[in-house]
């Protein structure tokens, strides 16, 4: 599947725009006529890829023309659209322009109103839009998930942390790929997680000992204790913890009988019963309510682990205090996700490459980026029933030194040509590095909302060259900061007015000037100090070019 041309009457700085998505069609819509023409053209993708970027500078619409092409399958459009589809080898066009003119007859065209009307005329149409738009997915750098983790509010005075430090659903992503992994490459071959790591998180450890050294009947005994006792004692102290920053000064009232892990649990029951009740004031109501409902998602997760009998086989850890991690049999997890899923925040997750022995967090900002993207792709494919998509990718050379976005379309490529699903990957990007690999006919060129031509082929062009494009730079590839100096070092040397002072400082800025033939000349017009033969070397050119003319005109006249 791919997405062939969009055409916008409005949307935040595109008006009247139509955009060509796939090299193999040439589409143009124009006095309320569309029309599309197919084109030779011979990929150098796989043949279940195909690639566009769309390439722009900050506020030239990029991002616009991905939340156009995805959210236009999520809500209704007062602004008239077209957009166009290669699904199954037909084209397909939707558009709410009622009296629109296709000139081909081949086209399965389905005008889609604002509101389907009473008798489901429409309801063809909308099986169509249906079927391909739910094919289509936006991933974004900065696209915050919503999930409880990051939206829990505060029920005591010390923050909750994150479950650990990636978001919650890159963390799924990773372990769906582990769940189902059967690759042999895997993006390009520095990160294959294998196992999954539990760990009891730093802070609460040292609220535990802190709880522990208040409440002495805290310290049960332990002799016979398994892993999964040691799991549940710990969630246990975490609930405790919560109820103790709940507690007036600070105090859980009446816990001195504790002698086991029955113990606590009903003294948890008690107390939920009888202090976090809801004849409070509105705050303490609000904060009672949110802890006893987070308590007793804690206590049904406690219970499900009980009813796990191979718990402690398939589940190790190296040590009875429940501080180093534990490893999770990837079989076991398969029917058992919630031990993931539902883990409380007092504990963090890792994963492990056990062939390369690296873990995750231990990988760079960048390495960690690629795979979120790659991992998000992998679940995607994998729990959909289709094989056609078009995933649409903003800015995912976030984060990536340059020699990661060198390699990045490379290994999207290698990791999904051998798949038999189908797609079509648009991206938003500002890096040379990328629009490398892309020929031009890939690229979208936009520029105040609007498309344009740009004299440039840019598969396999050297970065330097893109770079000094006037479509990427127009003022040049120097800082500007560096650019004003040296431009006051020219005034200095002119006397002009600057804001170098002496010889010393002129002389000092252009020793750390980088451009060799920039920094040479700046160096000969400080070392003569004869500013005013510059000038006599500037009027002798224009002499000598008079010169050149005037000897022209006689070879013509001679001639």
């Amino acid at each position: 599947m791919e997405l062939v041309y969009l055409w916008i009457e409005e949307y935040k700085n595109i008006k009247n725009q139509g955009f060509n998505f796939s090299p193999r069609f040439e589409c143009k819509y124009e006095n309320g006529e569309l029309s599309i023409e197919e084109k030779e053209y011979q990929s150098i993708f796989p043949d279940n890829i195909n690639i566009t970027a769309i390439v722009g500078k900050n506020g030239a619409g990029k991002s616009g023309v991905l939340e156009l092409i995805f959210s236009l399958n999520i809500k209704n459009w007062y602004s008239k659209y077209i957009k166009i589809f290669k699904y199954n080898d037909k084209l397909y066009v939707f558009s709410n322009i009622f009296n629109l003119i296709i000139n081909d007859r081949n086209i399965i065209s389905c005008y889609l109103p604002t509101f389907p009307d009473k008798d489901n005329k429409y309801n063809q149409n909308y099986e169509y839009r249906n079927n391909i738009y739910n094919n289509i997915f936006l991933y974004k750098y900065n696209l915050e998930e919503n999930n409880d983790f990051d939206n829990k509010e505060n029920f005591y005075p010390n923050k909750l942390l994150k479950l650990t430090d990636m978001k919650f659903d890159d963390m799924k992503n990773i372990i769906f790929y582990i769940l189902n992994n059967k690759h042999t490459k895997v993006f390009g071959n520095y990160f294959q997680p294998d196992k999954i790591l539990i760990q009891y998180n730093q802070f609460y450890s040292q609220k535990i000992s802190e709880l522990k050294n208040r409440y002495n009947s805290l310290y049960l005994k332990n002799d016979n204790w398994n892993i999964k006792t040691y799991f549940i004692y710990y969630i246990y102290l975490y609930i405790l913890i919560i109820l103790d920053s709940l507690s007036l000064n600070g105090n859980i009232q009446n816990i001195s009988f504790v002698k086991s892990l029955k113990d606590i649990r009903n003294f948890i029951d008690i107390y939920i019963k009888n202090y976090l009740v809801e004849d409070k004031p509105y705050d303490t109501f609000k904060r009672n309510t949110i802890a006893k409902n987070e308590i007793k998602k804690l206590l049904k997760y406690i219970d499900k682990i009980n009813s796990l009998q191979e718990f402690d086989k398939l589940i190790q850890t190296n040590t009875k205090e429940f501080t180093f991690p534990l490893n999770i049999n990837i079989n076991f997890l398969k029917t058992n996700f919630f031990i993931i899923e539902e883990l409380p925040n007092c504990f963090n997750i890792n994963f492990k490459d056990s062939y390369k022995n690296i873990f995750y967090n231990d990988l760079s900002s960048g390495e960690k980026s690629v795979l979120r993207v790659f991992f998000y792709i992998e679940k995607i494919i994998r729990k959909s029933k289709n094989n056609e998509f078009i995933f649409l990718l903003d800015e995912i050379e976030n984060e990536l030194h340059p020699e990661w976005q060198k390699k990045l379309l490379n290994y999207l490529i290698d990791t999904f040509k051998d798949k038999k699903q189908t797609f079509h990957f648009i991206f938003t990007t500002h890096s040379s590095f990328l629009l490398s690999d892309i020929p031009k006919e890939n690229i979208i060129f936009l520029k105040n909302g609007k498309q344009i031509d740009v004299d440039i082929n840019t598969f396999g062009a050297n970065i330097h060259t893109l770079l000094t494009h006037g479509f990427f730079m127009n003022d040049g590839l120097i800082g500007e900061f560096a650019k004003s100096k040296i431009n006051e070092v020219i005034k200095f040397l002119n006397n002009e007015k600057s804001e170098i002072k002496n010889n010393n400082e002129a002389k000092n800025i252009i020793s750390k000037i980088g451009e060799p033939i920039i920094k040479r000349q700046l160096q000969k017009m400080l070392d003569s100090k004869r500013l005013s033969k510059i000038d006599e070397i500037n009027e002798l050119k224009k002499e000598i070019e008079l010169l050149k003319h005037r000897m022209e005109i006689l070879r013509k006249n001679n001639i």
